[in-house]
C-alpha cells in the first residue's frame, strides 16, 4: 500500500493517511530502529491494557524509512483546537485545563507491568545532558536519589499537542516516553512542556499570555487534585531533575531557562 496525504508533522515523524481508517507515522531518518520498535511495543501494551492509547498494526518500511501503522483517530488535537480559537477568544483555551487534568489523573490511578521505569529514564537524561555543568549534575543526581519512586502509569510527554479530542473522549498519542513512576514527576514534566514559549505578538504580549498560562496551570492542578492526591512540595522537588533531564534533548532556545530552573530549585530544601 502507498501512503496517502500528509495529515501532520512533528519533530520525530510525519503522519500520512494509510487507507480509510489508519495512519502511518513515518519517522525521520535520524530516529533509531530501536527507538521506533520501543514506541510500537509500548503503545500496543498501553492500548491492550485499556489506557487511552491508539491501536497499532505493526511496523513497515516506506522509502527507506521506518513507519508505525496506527488507527486513525477522529477529531483534532487539543493544541489544534486552541490554535483555531486563540485569535478570536484567547481565554477559551482555559476550558481545556480540566480535560487535561482528568485524563492525566486517570493514568495515575493505574499500574502496568512491562513499562520502563521513570527513574532510569530521568537519571539517564541527566547523565547525558552535555550542557549541564558537572557540579550541578552531581547535585541533581543527589536530589533525584532522595525522591520517592512510584509505580503508576506516567506518559511523560503529556501536553495539548499529544491529546486527541475524539468522539470517544481524549486519546493520548506519542507514548514513546511512557513509564511507571511517580505521578509528581509526570506532572512536573507536563508543567515544563507547557511553560515555555508564547503566542504570536499580534495576538497578545508575552506578559499577558503568561498570566493566562498561569491561570491554565492553576486550573489544571486544582482539577487534578479532585481525582488524585497532589503534594506541592514533592512537585517542586521533582522540577529540578525533570528540567535537568530535558537538557539532554538539546533544545537550544530552552537551555538557559532550564538551567535557571535547576539552579534555583537546588537552593530549596526537600
Amino acid at each position: 500500500m502507498e501512503k496517502g496525504a500528509l495529515v501532520g508533522i512533528g519533530r520525530t515523524a510525519e503522519i500520512f493517511e494509510w487507507g480509510k481508517d489508519k495512519v502511518l507515522k513515518l519517522y525521520m531518518d535520524w530516529c533509531s530502529e530501536t527507538w521506533i520498535g520501543h514506541e510500537e511495543e509500548i503503545t500496543s501494551l498501553c492500548y491492550k491494557a485499556g489506557l487511552p492509547a491508539p491501536q497499532t498494526f505493526g511496523l513497515t518500511d516506506i522509502d527507506g524509512r521506518k513507519g508505525l501503522i496506527m488507527e486513525r483517530l477522529d477529531g483534532i488535537t487539543m493544541m489544534q483546537d486552541i490554535d483555531l480559537k486563540f485569535t478570536s477568544d484567547p481565554a477559551s483555551f482555559l476550558l481545556h485545563a480540566p480535560v487535561m487534568a482528568e485524563v492525566h489523573a486517570s493514568l495515575h490511578s493505574k499500574a502496568l507491568p512491562g513499562l520502563p521505569h521513570q527513574y532510569d529514564m530521568i537519571r539517564g537524561g541527566i547523565e547525558r545532558a552535555e550542557s549541564l555543568p558537572d557540579d550541578l549534575r552531581k547535585k541533581v543526581l543527589d536530589r533525584l536519589d532522595k525522591l520517592p519512586n512510584g509505580d503508576v502509569v506516567c506518559h511523560y510527554d503529556l501536553h495539548p499537542g499529544n491529546i486527541m479530542l475524539t468522539s470517544k473522549g481524549p486519546v493520548l498519542i506519542d507514548w514513546l516516553t511512557a513509564s511507571c513512576g511517580n505521578p509528581h514527576a509526570d506532572i512536573a514534566r507536563t508543567l515544563l512542556l507547557i511553560g515555555h514559549g508564547g503566542p504570536p505578538e499580534e495576538v497578545m504580549s508575552k506578559v499577558e499570555f503568561d498570566k493566562l498560562r498561569s491561570q491554565f496551570i492553576v486550573s489544571y492542578l486544582a482539577e487534578y487534585s479532585k481525582f488524585q492526591e497532589l503534594d506541592p512540595k514533592q512537585l517542586d522537588a521533582w522540577r529540578v531533575p525533570v528540567a535537568a533531564a530535558r537538557l539532554n534533548e538539546n533544545i537550544k532556545e530552552q537551555e538557559d531557562w532550564l538551567l535557571g530552573i535547576v539552579e534555583n530549585g537546588l537552593d530549596s530544601s526537600i
